[in-house]
């Protein structure tokens, strides 16, 4: 079984993020992650 690669396993999550941020162009981290339940956003932008 081959690796997956990181594209892979995170495509189709990236691709609803973008859809509802586009839907909601001012939409709120915390409001974002309603759509997400247990998932958390935010730290890659926030260098850690």
């Amino acid at each position: 079984m081959p690796l997956r690669t990181r594209a892979e396993i995170y495509g189709k999550e990236a691709a609803a993020l973008l859809q509802e941020v586009s839907l909601y162009p001012g939409i709120l981290e915390g409001q974002l992650s309603a759509f997400h339940p247990g998932k958390q956003f935010g730290e890659m932008s926030r260098g850690k």
